[in-house]
C-alpha cells in the first residue's frame, strides 16, 4: 500500500504527462470488488474536492 506522502504525490503529478500509460494488473475472484475498485480510483483521481464530487457526474469506466 502507498504511504499518504506517496498517494499525494500521485496525486500531484497526476496531469504532469498525460502521454505517459500506466498498467495495472488487477486480479481476483469473480464479484470481489475489481470493477468497483477501478470506477472509484477514477472517480478519485477526477476530482479534487467533495464538492466537484457531489456536482459532476461520476465516471463509470467499467458497468458492474
Amino acid at each position: 500500500m502507498a504511504s499518504r506522502n506517496q498517494a499525494s504525490t500521485i496525486k500531484t503529478n497526476r496531469n504532469s504527462d498525460p502521454s505517459t500509460d500506466i498498467n495495472v494488473l488487477l486480479m481476483g475472484q469473480t464479484g470481489v470488488g475489481k470493477s468497483t475498485f477501478i470506477n472509484a480510483l477514477a472517480n478519485y483521481l477526477c476530482n479534487d474536492t467533495l464538492e466537484e464530487v457531489t456536482n459532476d457526474q461520476m465516471q463509470i469506466l467499467i458497468p458492474s
